[in-house]
C-alpha cells in the first residue's frame, strides 16, 4: 500500500492524498507537515484527516496548513467550516484546531495566482514557466531541502 510506503520508507518524502480517501483508517505519523489543497464542507472530515498525522508514534511537531484560494468556492466554504467548528466548540463537541488560522498571502513575485495560470491557457509560454519552477523546486533529499527556494510569506 502506498500509505505504508510513505509511513515506513525513509526515501519516500511526500504523499499526495485526497481528504476523503485519507481521513480514516490510516496512520501517517511519519509526516510533520500537512498541506491541504482542498476543503471539505464537513469539519469532522477535515479534523479526521488532520488526525492521521497526530497518532501514537508521532515524534515531531506537526504543522497543518490549508490553502484557501481567494475568489474561489473556498471563500464560501471556509467561513461555513469555521462557523460549524464554532458551534461545535460552544456545544463542547470540538477542539479548537482552526482558531489559530493565520491568513497570509504569498508576496513572492514568482508566485502565480490562479488567475495568472488560467489566463495563460491560450499561450504556450506557461510550459516554460512550469519547467523553470520544477528546476528550482525539486529536492531529492533532506540535505537538498535547504537549497530549495521557499516562497516568501508576508
Amino acid at each position: 500500500m502506498l500509505c505504508d510506503k510513505f509511513q515506513y520508507n525513509d526515501m519516500c518524502k511526500v504523499a499526495v492524498l485526497s481528504i476523503t480517501a485519507a481521513n480514516a483508517g490510516i496512520t501517517l505519523s511519519s509526516a510533520s507537515l500537512v498541506v491541504f489543497a482542498e476543503l471539505f464542507w464537513n469539519p469532522g472530515i477535515l479534523t479526521q484527516a488532520e488526525d492521521r498525522v497526530h497518532r501514537i508514534g508521532q515524534q515531531n511537531c506537526v504543522m497543518v496548513q490549508y490553502l484557501v484560494a481567494k475568489g474561489t468556492a473556498d471563500d464560501y466554504i471556509w467561513p461555513l467550516v469555521r462557523n460549524k467548528l464554532d458551534t461545535l466548540s460552544k456545544a463542547g463537541l470540538s477542539k479548537d484546531n482552526f482558531y489559530d488560522v493565520d491568513l497570509k498571502t504569498c508576496a513572492d513575485s514568482k508566485q502565480k495566482t490562479l488567475d495568472d495560470w488560467f489566463g495563460l491557457e491560450d499561450d504556450e509560454s506557461w510550459l516554460d514557466l512550469l519547467e523553470q519552477d520544477d528546476k528550482e523546486c525539486v529536492a531529492k533529499s533532506d540535505d537538498e531541502c535547504g537549497a530549495v527556494k521557499k516562497p516568501k510569506v508576508g
